[in-house]
């Protein structure tokens, strides 16, 4: 005979059993409805919602990781500030099995809050239909734990009245505000600050470019000054973890008390959180020095002091190229210049991009443009309207024709007298391949020589040499391609540490951090520390080729 306790066990069990069987439903109930939320949403308006769904298998992964730092000995308050259909609902649950949770979420699009309110309501959770950025939390509703992905909008996406309240609204609850060109999910984890309890955890996943880019000071400040920081986790910057996101993700755990300059946080990265490729512990006052954070996943990193070395800024001054407003109207070919009559005083000479530039250097003819099987120019005209009219007739027709595809009124030109003049960029000597992906047939950084009068666009970097360079170069000439084959023997490792990672295996380098890569060479080192305003530069050999 079976006892009463044994059979209130096996009650029990079934319950569970059942219970378990219920959210494993809706679990595959929600994936599919996501499957065609993103079957029917185009990516550019994916793009400008910043709404990327978290995959379930990395849901339930964070969510297992986060339960370390969670205390059980008390009913759970959770909040999901951004909560889609239901990717960390869904996690929690089923990670769950015996803790008494209270959920309450958050989803601004009306259409996928819907789903979630119908998936997940049963559940002992809350969803609201509401900007979360804009709520305001009673006692009563602040959390213990805190998970999500929020919205990854990039600042150009977020209206200008909005921003300014978000980024007035960042400062009342953490006293830290955010620059301009900081992204939505910046702004959540600011303002969510005011819905953790005291000692609540907060799990995040986010882009992994708040660690090195110049906006995302204002969360590594509110990480090292307002919160304890647990744990930071970098996923392979080789593989998006999103379907038509090019970014590189992190997750990062944080605790919701003051830190101690003593204590430490874990670094870790790769495609394993249990197992990652790399680990180590630093101390939150030795992370505060460290102006990129990528740098500390790095096995090669030291927080020593850089030895003294001249930076490439101490050589030139880096600017970007031509931005037309649009290559397609403003940059010709030869057949397109015929063919509309335009005035040669008028066109300048312009680089083609970098897969048709096939060695490291710009040949040119004895008018200066590039020996290029595209030989391109960029219109740029000061004159009037009314005196093109009267000179130009032709160039006056093809304006015309920018003014009927609107051209005029687009961000660039309509900032532009006339919208027709392009900015001022003249020939640089070297010029510099600042994004793209590594593979075997590409570089995805590449110091070009620049033997033409040719500008570029914005698919470059422009090197221009400071002034102490030009006093150098007029008594050593050939000290210019000295330096241009020292530059294209540094490592993409070292340019990279520079720059920035995305998913998908892209690179990119800003001009202010091309600037500070260091120029680790005992001969330029010892010119530029050295030199009087008067004296001249030693004979050098150039590197063999």
């Amino acid at each position: 005979m079976i006892g009463s306790g044994n059979i209130e066990l096996m009650i029990l069990r079934r319950l569970a059993y059942s219970m378990d069987s219920v959210i494993e439903i809706r679990e595959n109930a929600r994936q599919l409805e996501q499957s065609l939320l993103d079957v029917a949403t185009s990516k550019k308006v994916r793009n400008k919602l910043g709404q990327y769904a978290t995959p379930p298998q990395l849901a339930m992964e964070i969510v297992e990781n986060t339960w370390r730092y969670v205390s059980f000995d008390q009913n759970l308050s959770i909040l999901e500030p951004a909560c889609g259909t239901g990717a960390f609902i869904s996690a929690i649950l089923r990670a769950n099995h015996s803790q008494e949770i209270s959920l309450q979420a958050f989803e601004i699009d009306t259409e996928v809050e819907k789903i979630a309110r119908q998936l997940w309501q049963e559940e002992n959770c809350r969803i609201s239909l509401a900007d979360f950025t804009l709520a305001v939390p009673n006692e009563d509703d602040k959390v213990d734990l805190l998970i999500t992905n929020p919205p990854y909008s990039r600042h150009h996406h977020i209206a200008n009245a909005k921003k300014l309240l978000l980024r007035e609204t960042a400062k009342a609850v953490t006293g830290i505000q955010p620059n301009g060109l900081a992204g939505l999910y910046c702004y959540f984890i600011l303002i969510a600050h005011q819905w953790l309890k005291p000692g609540a955890v907060s799990a995040w996943l986010i882009p992994s470019e708040f660690m090195d880019v110049n906006y995302g000071k204002a969360i590594k400040d509110y990480l090292l000054q307002k919160v304890t920081l647990l744990r930071i986790h970098c996923f392979d910057s080789a593989e998006s973890l999103f379907r038509d996101a090019l970014v590189s993700s992190s997750v990062v755990w944080f605790r919701n008390q003051f830190s101690q300059p003593t204590e430490s946080c874990e670094c870790t990265s790769g495609n394993s959180f249990t197992d990652p490729d790399f680990s180590r512990q630093i101390r939150l006052s030795d992370l505060a020095k460290v102006k990129k954070w990528t740098h500390v996943f790095s096995r090669q990193h030291s927080l020593e002091i850089r030895k003294q070395s001249i930076r490439l800024a101490d050589l030139f001054r880096v600017s970007r190229g031509v931005a037309t407003g649009s290559n397609a109207y403003f940059i010709l070919t030869e057949l397109e210049i015929r063919k509309h009559n335009l005035p040669q005083e008028f066109l300048t000479p312009v680089l083609p991009s970098s897969k048709y530039v096939l060695e490291d250097f710009v040949r040119a003819d004895e008018q200066g443009v590039p020996i290029s099987e595209k030989r391109l120019f960029l219109l740029t005209c000061g004159l009037g309207e009314y005196e093109v009219k009267e000179k130009y007739p032709s160039l006056h027709k093809y304006l015309k024709l920018g003014e009927q595809l609107g051209l005029p009124t687009k961000y660039l030109c309509s900032r532009r007298r006339p919208w027709y003049l392009q900015e001022s960029r003249p020939p640089a000597p070297i010029v510099f391949t600042y994004m793209g992906r590594i593979s075997r047939q590409n570089r995805p950084f590449r110091f070009i020589r620049n033997y033409s009068l040719a500008t570029a666009t914005n698919v470059y970097l422009m090197l221009y040499p400071t002034p102490k360079l030009k006093k150098l170069l007029e008594f050593e000439p050939q000290l210019l391609d000295y330096i241009w084959e020292f530059l294209n023997h540094i490592s993409f490792s070292q340019i990279k540490k520079e720059g920035r990672s995305y998913g998908g295996g892209l690179h990119k380098i800003e001009p202010r951090e091309l600037g500070n890569l260091s120029i680790n060479d005992a001969r330029l080192n010892q010119i530029f520390t050295n030199m009087s305003s008067d004296s001249k530069v030693v004979q050098l050999p150039l590197f063999a080729t």
